[in-house]
């Protein structure tokens, strides 16, 4: 079920601990060329990895003993409805019930439509159904004829909701090959996304695979045709926002948003900033430290709408580098004021 919200409060970064077994170390490398971060998307969020200073760190949460089997999932189809457990906020809509895809992914609104295979062309984001997708591995997987495959979920009733895959192998012309375990998260305290992932054996027909997010606008691709190492971990921020109502003549109420995002953060170098402007307007964005003494003028001109990028590298208005500690971003866009709490660990 979807309920649209209206008012976006500001969210800090808190850590949080989740409880399980103790992770399986793996040996991970990455010969790839691959990003490590990416976004924001045409909403605000952005990602994340293992590699990139400041990312998430591999810690598997075994579910297998406290979560519900999930019962039905064969090849190329869906499970479900199942309860989230709590309402939790993704691409402006509360979701509240999810549909499990036989293919690596979970749908909050298409019950009747599984998520096609990479090879079948699926891109994100794709405006093509399903939609509103949580996409830890799309891939032609299969449950079906393979006595090891299972999938659990688990929820709090509070403020966690895991989805596990575990031991699920790949089609191929020559039949069944590998074996993939994998998971996502969803955390209320702070509306991230994680994916972790176990072990990856074998290789995806054709090496098709995608991982991301999407709603069926916009969303965020982090790998394409090209698999998880086995001790990978990605993590979504949804955009720090603040929302102004306003009255129109006709007295409906509309809604206009900035957002402000900034990572890796905790940082040991440079920290990329992102924020959305819904018109044009003077921009003021500076960074202060916890005295409230200004740090930084990053930016201070007129900007149009639209995405915009910049970076600060730790350093003062003398070209100094900062000690470690909390600063504060701040941003004034017209009517609007936000601030995001930095992290300098370095």
């Amino acid at each position: 079920m979807w309920k649209k919200f209206t008012l976006i409060i500001l969210l800090l970064p808190i850590s949080i601990s989740l409880y399980g077994s103790k992770p399986k170390i793996y040996k991970i490398s990455r010969d790839f060329p691959v990003d490590s971060s990416g976004g924001p998307d045409g909403y605000g969020y952005v990602w994340i990895d293992i590699y990139e200073p400041g990312g998430p760190v591999y810690n598997w949460i075994d579910i297998t003993s406290i979560g519900t089997k999930v019962y039905g999932l064969s090849d190329d189809n869906n499970a479900g409805p199942f309860p989230i457990g709590f309402d939790f906020p993704y691409y402006g809509f509360y979701v509240n019930q999810f549909w499990v895809n036989s293919n690596g992914a979970i749908s909050f609104t298409d019950a009747d439509v599984y998520m096609p295979h990479g090879y079948s062309g699926f891109f994100i984001p794709s405006v093509n159904l399903p939609n509103n997708l949580l996409v830890p591995l799309g891939a032609d997987l299969i449950f079906e004829g393979v006595d090891t495959a299972e999938c659990y979920y688990y929820t709090n009733n509070v403020d966690t909701f895991i989805v596990s895959y575990i031991n699920v192998a790949a089609w191929d012309t020559g039949g069944l090959t590998g074996s993939h375990t994998f998971q996502l998260i969803l955390t209320r305290q702070d509306s991230c996304i994680y994916f972790e992932y176990g072990k990856q054996e074998g290789q995806f027909y054709n090496n098709a695979d995608c991982v991301g997010i999407e709603n069926g606008g916009t969303g965020l691709q982090v790998l394409y045709y090209t698999m998880p190492d086995s001790g990978y971990a990605v993590k979504f921020y949804p955009p720090d926002s603040i929302s102004k109502i306003s009255e129109e003549k006709d007295e409906k109420k509309s809604y206009d948003l900035v957002s402000l995002h900034a990572y890796p953060n905790p940082a040991e170098g440079n920290i990329k900033i992102f924020y959305t402007l819904p018109g044009d307007t003077d921009v003021n964005l500076r960074v202060y430290n916890l005295l409230g003494q200004e740090v930084k003028i990053l930016e201070n001109k007129k900007k149009q709408a639209g995405i915009h990028t910049i970076s600060w590298n730790g350093t003062n208005s003398s070209g100094r580098k900062v000690p470690v500690g909390v600063y504060f971003l701040k941003l004034n866009a017209g009517e609007y004021h936000t601030t995001r709490k930095l992290f300098k660990v370095r």
